[in-house]
């Protein structure tokens, strides 16, 4: 089941309830899980985005809001999150012209009606299962320039990535090198850190090849031993254990 998470910000909580119910009412028929938080100030709104890294999918913002206008409101929330879909509530439609400046995706005029909330979901749900969807395949495979182009490469085949020079150096699985020009640190921001993890500082190794994690060295699969430094190596032996505890409940 597709879920998203909408956030609705009007200082006229009538309004913003009713908007509620016809968003549920959206996930009822379309067979959506939607979560749902309300905010009476915009500047809360915005310090839960800022502040405490709050992601949302789409934001149904009041225009005419008594601390500052949603457009302004929307400005600041843009400089932190590129990705929200934004959808602006008023009772006029000439603020569609300012739509435009935020990338907002539309407008809908108070007093809201079910089959102008549906129209503006539809149109936010395209960019939001894309972005999911280039999330997830962000997670499977990571993106590097090798020997001049651009390469793909699936990130269950990388065993572990280690620091050479100015270079990385990729080993994959079949024993095949990709070397790129980036830090460690570059490379790690593009892998899945559910799988992937630092044990040097010039090594970062993906945790479904791991056989065994000895106290100053880790044993992968194809025969590689990799160093295991005193900064990671508690962090990394209790991952291990975490993980050999899943198979063994898995194989109970």
């Amino acid at each position: 089941m597709v879920e998203f998470k909408i956030a609705l910000c009007d200082d006229e909580e009538y309004f913003m309830d009713n908007l509620e119910k016809l968003i549920y009412r959206y996930a009822k028929d379309n067979r959506v899980k939607i979560d749902i938080m309300k905010y009476i100030k915009i500047k809360e709104l915005i310090r839960d985005i800022a502040e405490k890294n709050v992601k949302f999918d789409m934001l149904f913002l009041d225009v005419e809001m008594p601390e500052c206008s949603g457009v302004e409101g929307a400005k600041m929330i843009r400089r932190h999150d590129e990705n929200i879909v934004i959808i602006f509530v008023t009772n006029y439609d000439f603020y569609a012209l300012d739509a435009f400046e935020v990338e907002a995706i539309g407008y809908v005029v108070k007093p809201v009606e079910y089959k102008a909330i549906r129209k503006q979901i539809e149109k936010g749900r395209v960019f939001v299962e894309h972005r999911h969807n280039e999330l997830e395949a962000n997670k499977k495979f990571i993106k590097i320039w090798h020997e001049r182009r651009e390469i793909m490469i699936e990130q269950g085949k990388i065993v572990y990535i280690e620091k050479r020079r100015n270079q990385c150096v990729l080993h994959l699985n079949d024993g095949k090198e990709k070397i790129c020009y980036l830090t460690l640190k570059e490379v790690y921001v593009k892998l899945n850190h559910d799988k992937f993890t630092f044990i040097h500082q010039g090594y970062i190794v993906n945790f479904d090849y791991i056989k065994e994690v000895k106290s100053k060295e880790v044993y992968l699969e194809q025969n590689f031993v990799i160093p295991l430094s005193r900064k990671y190596a508690k962090a990394v032996k209790k991952q291990y254990m975490d993980k050999i505890f899943q198979l063994k409940k898995f194989y109970e």
